[in-house]
């Protein structure tokens, strides 16, 4: 059985998700910037686009194992998938996606047992 709820879902990205870390590197990069360390603040952006290229690669996976995982009715998998994408964006708000997250963990988790 496919669990087809909210397979568009897997497509939308979280637009909040990287905002925590991309707001501390924005904020260390213009402390650099106002105490005239322009080393200081190019090296806090090229930290910026490290961090925001690895979070999205491990968002990107993680929706790729969740679909696989679904496509293939790999519930267990794709519990585990579901769960690690809302651990990623658990420190955001509420959310359609994140509330569809939940409703697809309670679902698998009931597939599982």
């Amino acid at each position: 059985m496919k669990v087809m709820l909210g397979q568009r879902n897997l497509h939308q990205p979280h637009s909040r998700m990287f905002d925590d870390v991309g707001a501390l590197f924005r904020r260390a990069r213009a402390c650099y910037e106002v105490a005239g360390e322009s080393e200081g603040a190019t090296r806090m952006q090229s930290e910026l686009s490290h961090q925001t290229e690895r979070l999205n690669e491990q968002y990107a996976t993680l929706r790729l194992r969740l679909r696989v995982a679904l496509d293939r009715d790999r519930y267990g998998e794709a519990l585990e998938a579901a769960r690690d994408l809302e651990g990623l964006l658990v420190r955001h708000a509420d959310s359609p996606y994140r509330r569809w997250l939940g409703l697809l963990q309670r679902t698998l988790e009931r597939k599982v047992t």
